[in-house]
């Protein structure tokens, strides 16, 4: 089992062994009553790294969760190498996620395709939220999701 520490910004957690493990791979977002609670990521493409564009999909993902009564949370982007500018964000969608099955479905629901993408107003900003990587966030891994193929066009 994992000890939590809670500091102002950030969870550490240390494993049976006395290790320190980052929180993104050894947390889980735990509810108020206890159980887990997985999460989606929303990464915007690292082509498009200009402050118009991070704003843009703020604010889309803004009013999905005012829409859909998600919470999302902004958080910098590290990089091994170099920096990201400080507008740069990944977001985490807590929402219900499909419980990983084995059949290594790559896509996202689509649920999840016309939560995202009902809340844009334009096709400049449907075409901006397909350029996103998205992945599930499960305890022990991260799986990325894109939209179909035939929805993309």
């Amino acid at each position: 089992m994992f000890d939590l520490v809670v500091h102002k910004r950030r969870i550490s957690c240390y494993t049976n062994a006395g290790m320190w493990q980052k929180s993104a791979i050894c947390f889980l977002k735990m509810t108020k009553e206890g159980t887990n609670m997985n999460y989606m990521i929303c990464i915007p493409s690292p082509r498009l790294v200009s402050r118009e564009y991070c704003e843009r999909i703020h604010n889309i993902l803004a009013r999905m969760s005012d829409q859909y009564r998600v919470n999302i949370v902004p958080e910098p982007v590290k990089m091994r190498q170099g920096s990201c500018p400080d507008f740069y964000k990944k977001y985490r969608i807590y929402k219900d996620i499909k419980d990983r099955d084995g059949n290594g479905e790559a896509y996202l629901t689509s649920e999840e395709e016309n939560m995202i993408l009902s809340v844009c107003r334009n096709p400049e900003e449907v075409e901006l939220m397909k350029s996103c990587t998205y992945a599930y966030r499960y305890p022990t891994t991260l799986v990325l999701k894109s939209f179909r193929e035939d929805k993309k066009r």
